[in-house]
């Protein structure tokens, strides 16, 4: 309910309702006077509004209504606050899954007068924030953007809507490289958002020929896992040569597509890694030579390089000292 203060000739009154006749009193004249009316009313209008490309602005009346926005598209969305009867600036606060992003919004205000009849001048202010972006924020979907205004001595009133991004699939996988031992098992994984919903398509070689599933010994597994999200998987049941090579996985959505490669690897055994031309060659026997290889300058080594070469020079001078020393003889 709106409160009225009233200035009549120096003589006050209040009233609280709509406008109308006012009784100061009892207080009389039959000369017209001026009346100046101060009226504080709460906010009039909260809209939450969607923005396309070409300008067009679309309020949304309802709560939980959805704003629609499309990567790669000139979109946005806000909201719009009217306080009307006062040239006062309402607060406007925007948070989207309980989250305070006000800071994200950019903000126009405009206050101007709606009506002058004299002796009552009513004004209107009004307050919109907006965010204009080609790249939504994925991490926005599905989630609930509420927009509340506040005006000093009022209750805050507040409306919401239903965030829907639509974007590209986004393919994040387990690493690039996955290790299978020849006759056993491997499993391939990877994460896939999307919105709308992708079609997925997993491809094996150079050549990316289509796998199918229960098709030599391939298992394809699509599991749902968020509103956006899925988590897929290509099993692969007893592995052979032929199985290691290079596996593509597709995502395609009405919006775009997105691909990410994976390699299945053989993993040797510790014999085949210390042979000639082995995953590793010789690692392994280096690693455990340079692990036990005798420190040359320690006390407690057993191989004492330069001391066994000191050794070596002296016992050849002594020699060559005796051999002298007998043909003087």
């Amino acid at each position: 309910m709106a409160t009225i203060s009233v200035s009549y000739n120096g003589i006050k009154g209040e009233d609280s309702g709509k406008l109308g006749c006012l009784k100061l009193g009892d207080h009389e004249e039959s000369t017209s006077r001026y009346v100046t009316i101060k009226v504080l009313v709460p906010v009039k209008e909260v809209y939450i509004i969607s923005l396309s490309s070409d300008g067009y602005e679309k309020q949304l009346e309802a709560n939980d209504s959805e704003i629609f926005l499309e990567e790669n598209k000139d979109l946005g969305f806000g909201c719009t606050v009217t306080l009307r009867g006062s040239p006062m600036t309402p607060s406007v606060h925007v948070t989207i899954a309980g989250e305070d992003r006000t800071g994200l919004f950019s903000a126009t205000n405009e206050t101007h007068l709606v009506a002058q009849d004299s002796p009552l001048s009513i004004f209107q202010s009004e307050v919109k924030l907006t965010m204009q972006t080609s790249k939504p924020n994925v991490n926005f979907n599905g989630k609930i953007m509420k927009c509340t205004a506040v005006v000093s001595g009022f209750d805050p009133v507040t409306t919401s809507a239903l965030l829907v991004v639509r974007f590209v699939p986004r393919i994040r996988c387990n690493g690039d490289t996955v290790e299978a031992k020849l006759g056993g098992n491997a499993t391939l994984v990877c994460h896939i958002r999307s919105n709308p919903g992708s079609q997925l398509q997993w491809m094996q070689g150079i050549q990316r020929k289509q796998i199918v599933t229960g098709r030599d010994d391939f298992v394809i597994i699509d599991k749902p896992v968020e509103r956006d999200s899925n988590e897929a998987k290509l099993c692969i049941i007893n592995v052979r040569e032929h199985h290691f090579t290079t596996y593509t996985l597709k995502a395609t959505n009405d919006i775009g597509a997105d691909s990410q490669h994976m390699v299945l690897r053989k993993k040797l055994t510790n014999s085949e890694m210390q042979q000639p031309g082995g995953q590793f060659g010789r690692s392994v026997d280096n690693r455990n030579i340079q692990k036990h290889k005798p420190d040359l300058y320690s006390r407690n080594s057993v191989n004492f390089t330069r001391p066994v070469t000191l050794f070596r020079t002296l016992r050849i001078f002594w020699t060559a000292g005796i051999f002298a020393f007998l043909l003087t003889l």
